[in-house]
């Protein structure tokens, strides 16, 4: 992935350290588990840099509402502005949908365009 944000800009855009597979390898060769609780909503993401690989889960009152695997993620920014937080992440130029949004301040949304150049 390439954008890939710095660890403590993950840390901080999910209020947490990350689960990892192996504590002596880099995050970016690492397979990562964050967890993000707002509310009632809880949202789960697994980071594999290096292969490229995303998943979201998202339960709202600990029942599965949605599950999102993507296998082409071209890499990942994190924007922040106007008290939002929010992960793009870039797909490859062969998908259908180009960009996701991941708001995770002050709500957790996820929205997406066909847009490859979309900016908040």
């Amino acid at each position: 992935m390439n954008p890939f944000p710095k660890d403590y800009e993950l840390v901080d855009l999910f209020e947490s350290e990350p689960k990892v597979f192996d504590e002596e390898v880099p995050w970016y060769y690492n397979n990562l588990f964050f967890s993000l609780n707002r509310n009632d909503v809880t949202l789960v993401c697994l980071l594999q840099p290096a292969y490229g690989t995303l998943s979201l889960h998202l339960k709202v009152n600990n029942r599965p509402v949605y599950d999102l695997s993507l296998e082409k993620v071209v890499g990942i920014e994190i924007e922040k502005s106007y008290g939002k937080e929010i992960l793009k992440i870039i797909l490859n130029d062969e998908d259908a949908i180009k960009t996701l949004l991941l708001e995770t301040k002050p709500n957790i949304y996820l929205m997406s365009t066909t847009d490859n150049s979309f900016r908040m």
